[in-house]
């Protein structure tokens, strides 16, 4: 890949980082950047028996 389609890409990767979505479990909006740190801490709660299950967030 060249450099600049390297750059394309990880833009557009950016700014998916920054869109909005509405997380099901909790129902507040929040960005998918946001989304992977709350994933892991739920994961986190469950592996260490504060949360009884894992709920995948997905979105489509």
């Amino acid at each position: 890949m060249t450099s600049n389609g390297r750059r394309t890409v990880l833009g557009a990767y950016e700014r998916q980082l920054d869109v909005e979505v509405r997380h099901p479990t909790f129902g507040y909006r929040i960005t998918h950047r946001k989304v992977t740190d709350l994933q892991a801490r739920i994961l986190g709660a469950v592996l260490v028996g504060d949360m009884p299950e894992y709920i995948p967030m997905t979105t489509r």
